[in-house]
C-alpha cells in the first residue's frame, strides 16, 4: 500500500508536467464574405414582355438551389425561389423593380430601382459570399497571440485560406463552436 502511494506521489507530477497545456483560448466570429451581382441584357427580345432570369451562384460559381428572391413592384412584394439548378424567372409588370436575394448561409444582395425595359430579357447573375453569421471558431494557442495574429487567423478562416502559418506550425489549433 505504501509503495503504491509513493508511486502515485511520484507519478502525478510527472503526468502533469508531460501534458501540453494550452495557455490561451480565443473565440472569434468569422467575417462575412461579400456578395456581388452582374446584369446582362442579351440580344433576346420578347415582344410585349419583360423578363428577369436569375442565375444564383456562389462566389466559386457553383449554382445554389432554393434561394429566396423578394421582388418589390409598386409597393407589392412577391417572393420566388430558385429551382434545384439555381435558376428563377420573374415577369415584371412595371419597368422598375427592387430585388432582395437571400439565403441563410450567404450574404444577401439588395438591388433598388432596377429598370427592366419592355421587350427585353435581363440576366441577373450572382456571386454570393458565405455569411459566416453562425460560424464561431475557438483558437487554442500555446502562447499569447497578438491582436494582429488573431485578426490574420480570423481572415484566413473567414475566407477559406487554410495556410495560416500559426496553424501550420502548430502554435494554434482550431475547433468550431456550434
Amino acid at each position: 500500500m505504501k509503495r503504491s502511494i509513493a508511486l502515485l506521489i511520484l507519478f502525478i507530477p510527472l503526468l502533469s508536467l508531460s501534458q501540453n497545456k494550452y495557455k490561451h483560448e480565443y473565440r472569434i466570429h468569422l467575417k462575412p464574405q461579400l456578395s456581388s451581382y452582374s446584369i446582362v441584357f442579351p440580344d433576346t427580345i420578347e415582344v410585349g414582355k419583360r423578363t428577369v432570369k436569375f442565375i444564383i451562384a456562389d462566389n466559386k460559381n457553383e449554382l445554389i438551389p432554393f434561394v429566396h428572391i423578394q421582388v418589390t413592384e409598386n409597393k407589392n412584394d412577391s417572393t420566388i425561389q430558385s429551382n434545384i439548378d439555381g435558376i428563377a424567372y420573374y415577369k415584371p409588370k412595371n419597368d422598375s423593380i427592387s430585388i432582395k436575394i437571400f439565403h441563410p448561409y450567404y450574404t444577401p444582395i439588395e438591388i433598388k430601382n432596377l429598370v427592366v425595359p419592355m421587350n427585353s430579357v435581363l440576366f441577373l447573375s450572382t456571386a454570393l459570399g458565405k455569411s459566416n453569421a453562425l460560424s464561431i471558431a475557438i483558437i487554442y494557442s500555446k502562447r499569447k497571440l497578438t491582436e494582429a495574429e488573431i485578426e490574420q487567423i480570423n481572415n484566413d478562416l473567414s475566407f477559406n485560406k487554410g495556410d495560416n502559418e500559426l496553424i501550420k506550425n502548430k502554435t494554434c489549433y482550431i475547433s468550431w463552436e456550434i
